[in-house]
């Protein structure tokens, strides 16, 4: 027994100091003084307290210790990002509601911030939510083509968040503004998920196209709410292992850590080290036999060695199948058996001792889930889509909790009664109360059922909170969450997954070579702590990855300087299944080397265009991009669906997209279906060739955010083809990782000037070279210059899912049977 008397003193010490850490004031304490305040209590000796039993009492105390230690790690954490994230938002908010002050009508229309005199009607339903369509009206075209597009598309992209306030009255009130969600954008409309219910008059006013409104673009204020609730839930002490173990690790990266985050799971049910990794190698061969394709050494080396660990991160550098060892993990993981996962659980599953593993696969952004989601579809693993369904790609929406609770038989009975014109009134309404709650209960049951769910890190915490409040305990559990692109996820966003599964074992799949999290403002603290991603953050505390070592997408020509400069050579070309290297460099264009299907086009004379907030274009580049890309598609060897252009700056994009829309200035109808986006749009994308333009062309040299080797790194690695870089040599070479990229192109003798590419190439279509029309014509760009507010507010350079899944396959056909073998492992 431990004499209290000589713990009192100590743990009074403990709890003055647990009381310090519980207020908010705590939150000014800088970063490192809390890491050496933790580590001196806890080397706190329990050595030092006099008992009559002293083993036991050091026991006691050093098991004390730890759980103060924990929790007030837990409190200090918890405050940490809960103040970092609420001054983000608070940020961003503060900057669009000054931009909204400071510009007139016409230039919020104009850059994409408002939208004014629109139409809207009710357009469908999807899976409960309904869908509203705004359209331009007519004197909203003149002004449009005024300035030289009528694009909607230049402005608005899917996932946008919009507010829409009608600028009507219905029965003599305002109409409360509702906010939406983008589902689709058009030419001259757009679609927008507003909810359960149609925004009031929507329906009575459909058939005379005058329910007027007007769109703001908006901030939610959903994922703040989620992560804030998910670090309470860390804070009170339930988040589970996984969770803690992140805040131990964000404090000290001591040994006795670090050992923990490599020792075997416990929940899955083996004997010794040997009998587990038997069990695993077993689950792959099943796993593998119903996949289409083989994975190689490294992906299969790779699976095993996650598994076998608490926690373990998956290195996948450009075109080694990052998503696809995702998959195949899960797959695996299925397969395995786990022990009884609470003792107070009476199930049946919890009876018998072993049960199916449960997964939570969760990605930063919705648009990756939705790829997250087809890679395990077409693996045959029975996985569901959670969040709300106008979120959700269409080709996988069918996979969606909501879209397969409708589908459940109960349900669809009662709907056909509630529609029965031979039932009364009074038994129509019932049937539809009965449906609605039926729906809900099939929800419920799917979400608590499924093996494997889906979903972004924000919405796992809204999903499993929801179930734990409409059952009035805990949510469902999972014992395992799988991160992928772990390298663009905020820490917060993680913890939302962690707390919200109580997950005991944690596999990130990523790569901090490529983009980190989006961070909504320029400041420069929350880029240094938001801006890191949990698995840069790990891999710097010392935890374990293992690195995918073969990749499919490009030839050695492409691979050489990104694998030598990123990768230290670690990276080879599969041998099966990967790039063919007989393939010459696509038709069309001028390679410097024709052996090598790369390209650097020195296009200088600082060209670069300044544009409000710090957005910027550059029509020479512009220019020189669109002869090339028109003479490739005339060559005929390559779609122009197979061709992109990708560029750091949106003002760019939208310049590009401006000129590619121009009826005048398209010769060919097939120079639409070029993919057009941002660098940050792209990474995880493929396609045949890649043209990038580098913009940034001035005397003071300057490159901005182009000095960031991630960015350079996806950039230069998205051709499986050919890759042609458009920039300014003089500025470029003031960074060393551009510099690098110039070294390597010279020694290969991959070097054009502007000058040599006019002399060799030959104009594949009469007139191309010279573009002499009079309506904004390519040589004529310069006029921009004039332009002070197109794209003011579309400067953001991170801008998540812009053309997410650009590349991706077409929607695979509906199984016979969607519900079968939906709540067991395949």
């Amino acid at each position: 027994m431990v004499h209290s008397r000589f713990l009192l003193p100590q743990l009074l010490l403990l709890s003055s100091v647990h009381s310090l850490l519980t207020t908010k004031s705590y939150v000014s304490f800088a970063p490192s003084k809390r890491a050496t305040f933790f580590k001196s209590l806890a080397s706190l000796s329990p050595q030092s307290l006099r008992t009559a039993d002293e083993k036991t009492s050091q026991e006691a105390a050093r098991s004390t210790i730890e759980r103060i230690n924990l929790k007030n790690q837990l409190i200090s954490y918890s405050f940490h990002w809960e103040s970092l994230l609420t001054k983000e938002y608070q940020d961003t908010v503060a900057e669009l509601q000054q931009r909204r002050k400071s510009y007139t009508r016409s230039q919020l229309e104009a850059s994409g911030l408002a939208l004014f005199n629109a139409v809207a009607t009710p357009d469908t339903e999807l899976y409960g939510e309904k869908i509203v369509r705004i359209s331009l009206l007519q004197q909203s075209h003149k002004y449009n083509n005024h300035h030289g597009s009528e694009n909607l598309r230049e402005k608005f992209k899917r996932g946008d968040v919009l507010v829409m306030t009608p600028e009507i009255q219905f029965r003599g009130k305002d109409i409360t503004p509702r906010e939406g969600l983008v589902m689709d954008v058009g030419r001259d409309y757009l679609t927008l998920g507003v909810g359960t219910s149609w925004p009031a008059g929507l329906m009575e006013m459909r058939k005379h196209d005058n329910y007027i409104v007007r769109l703001d673009r908006s901030l939610s204020n959903i994922p703040l709410r989620a992560q804030r609730m998910a670090l309470d839930k860390l804070r009170r002490g339930d988040a589970g292992f996984a969770a803690n173990s992140i805040v131990q690790l964000f404090y000290e990266s001591s040994t006795k850590y670090l050992n923990a985050s490599r020792e075997m799971p416990d929940h899955f049910d083996y004997d010794d080290s040997d009998s587990f990794d038997g069990r695993v190698m077993n689950a792959m061969s099943e796993a593998m036999s119903h996949m289409s394709f083989k994975p190689n050494e490294s992906q299969q080396k790779a699976v095993s060695w996650a598994l076998k660990r608490k926690m373990s991160l998956i290195r996948g550098p450009p075109g080694t199948g990052k998503t696809r060892v995702a998959a195949l993990l899960i797959s695996t993981a299925l397969k395995m058996e786990m022990k009884q996962l609470t003792k107070d659980e009476e199930t049946e599953a919890a009876k018998n001792k072993i049960q199916t593993p449960r997964i939570l696969a969760v990605t930063h952004s919705n648009g990756a889930a939705d790829v997250l989601l087809q890679a395990l579809i077409d693996m045959n693993i029975p996985a569901v889509r959670g969040g709300r369904p106008a979120s959700v790609s269409p080709a996988v929406q069918h996979r969606t909790i909501a879209a397969l609770a409708e589908r459940m038989p109960d349900v669809v009975k009662l709907r056909q009664q509630a529609s029965d014109p031979s039932l009364d009134r009074l038994a129509r309404q019932s049937a539809i109360y009965d449906s609605k709650k039926q729906l809900n209960d099939a929800q419920t049951m799917i979400t608590r059922g499924a093996p494997v769910i889906v979903t972004s890190c924000i919405g796992a915490q809204q999903l499993l909170s929801s179930i734990a409040e409409d059952n009035g305990k805990d949510g469902s559990t999972f014992p395992i969450v799988v991160l992928d692109e772990a390298g663009q996820t905020t820490e917060p966003a993680l913890i939302c997954a962690l707390a919200s599964s109580k997950a005991r074992q944690v596999i990130l799949v990523g790569d901090t070579k490529q983009l980190p999290p989006t961070v909504t403002t320029e400041d420069v603290e929350l880029r240094k702590t938001i801006g890191v991603s949990p698995m840069e953050r790990l891999l710097k505390n010392g935890i374990d990855e293992f690195v995918l070592k073969e990749q499919y997408r490009m030839p050695e020509s492409l691979l050489r300087h990104p694998n030598s400069y990123f990768y230290k050579g670690a990276v080879k070309c599969a041998e099966i299944g990967g790039a063919d290297p007989s393939k010459s460099p696509p038709n069309g264009f001028p390679w410097p080397c024709p052996d090598e299907p790369l390209a650097f086009l020195e296009v200088g004379n600082d060209s670069e265009i300044t544009h409000s907030f710090g957005s910027r274009s550059n029509p020479t580049e512009v220019k020189v991009i669109l002869d090339i890309v028109e003479k490739v598609i005339t060559a005929g060897e390559i779609d122009a669906k197979n061709i992109a252009i990708i560029t750091p700056y949106n003002k760019q994009v939208q310049l590009f997209r401006t000129e590619i829309n121009n009826a005048n200035l398209v010769k060919s109808s097939k120079m639409s279906d070029v993919r057009v986006g941002t660098v940050d749009s792209f990474q995880g994308q493929e396609t045949d060739l890649v043209l990038f333009s580098a913009v940034r062309s001035n005397l003071m040299k300057e490159l901005g955010f182009l000095r960031d080797s991630r960015r350079l790194n996806v950039a230069i690695t998205r051709a499986r083809r050919g890759l042609i870089v458009v920039g300014d040599p003089l500025v470029l070479r003031t960074c060393q990782h551009w510099s690098a990229l110039l070294d390597s192109c010279a020694r290969r003798g991959c070097i054009l000037s502007h000058v040599d590419y006019n002399a060799k190439s030959v104009s594949a279509v009469d007139g191309v070279a010279s573009y002499t029309g009079t309506d904004r014509s390519l040589m004529n760009l310069e006029l921009d210059k004039n332009d002070q507010f197109f794209g003011l507010f579309s400067n953001s350079d991170d801008e998540d899912d812009d053309i997410f899944g650009l590349f991706s396959e077409s929607a695979v056909d509906d199984d016979d049977d969607e519900l079968y073998g939906l709540f067991s492992a395949a």
